[in-house]
């Protein structure tokens, strides 16, 4: 079973010796048979009190839950991350959709344009009747001329790169069993982490875009600050008084941004709320 000394001296029963590990998990040795086990024996020679004997069960229970609680959090942590990392164009974090039309007395004409920011690059998309036209553009492109955005996505990389290595760590404690109480720290470094992001993100990419790009100009739906979130339809007159342009102005988050709340939450209920008590609780 384990080749490790106990940790401290051995409750002695009829039959059945009680050893702990470096990790204070209590195991169970038959000197007359040999056997090595996890589980408290079901024998009559393992007497001991009932309350010593419930007291094991509580611990040996919590310590395996946990362990995989530990385990699947960090997992989560893990995954989130990595998917806002590399999921390109679908989990991009932000856009801002430009929706027009073009109204005479014979025709409409239909137009549309996206402009999304992920962690490895500005989408842009342009769909109207004649065609359609899509592009990535790299943040480190010469002629992007957006070095605003290179760096807030520098910084956040940075910080969704830390909580991705969390996660991991988070992933390998649990399943090897390894500094389970000490992993709270952890959890609660991955749970700031997880806020500042969403925060930064909130604040700052709407400002950063529009440094770069001048997006929010003021006029035709768009406001002239900017942003996160922003909603407006608007109209006005074409080229001919007769003619009419309408404009639907959509600024808000795109998928990525859902998965950076989904991960926080799981964090705060599964993490620091739900394990980070029973792994207190029970190392008591």
């Amino acid at each position: 079973m384990t080749d490790e000394k106990p940790s401290e001296k051995p409750n002695e029963t009829p039959g059945w010796t009680t050893y702990y590990t470096d990790e204070d998990q209590p195991y169970y040795y038959n000197a007359k048979t040999g056997e090595t086990t996890w589980e408290i024996p079901q024998s009559e020679d393992f007497v001991g009190n009932g309350e010593t004997e419930q007291a094991y069960s509580n611990v040996d229970i919590g310590k395996d839950n946990n362990q995989n609680n530990l385990k699947n959090l960090g997992i989560i942590i893990a995954i989130c991350s990595i998917l806002v990392l590399a999921g390109g164009k679908p989990l991009a974090i932000w856009g801002v959709s430009i929706e027009s039309e073009y109204s005479t007395s014979s025709t409409n004409l239909k137009t549309k344009a996206n402009l999304e920011f992920g962690s490895g690059g500005g989408y842009m998309s342009y769909d109207s009747d004649f065609g359609s036209e899509d592009e990535t553009i790299k943040y480190t492109d010469d002629d992007c001329e957006c070095e605003n955005t290179a760096g807030f996505f520098l910084i956040f990389n940075f910080l969704l790169g830390i909580l991705m290595v969390l996660g991991f760590v988070l992933m390998y404690n649990g399943h090897y069993g390894k500094n389970i109480k000490s992993s709270t720290k952890l959890i609660a470094v991955a749970a700031l982490i997880s806020f500042i992001l969403i925060i930064y993100t909130f604040v700052s990419l709407p400002k950063a875009a529009d440094e770069d790009g001048e997006i929010f100009v003021g006029s035709n739906g768009m406001p002239n600050e900017p942003t996160f979130y922003h909603v407006e339809e608007a109209s006005g007159e074409g080229y001919y008084s007769s003619d009419e342009i309408t404009y639907k102005i959509t600024v808000g988050p795109s998928l990525g941004f859902f998965i950076l709340l989904v991960q926080f939450g799981l964090i705060m209920y599964l993490g620091y709320s739900k394990l980070r008590l029973k792994i207190e609780l029970v190392s008591k």
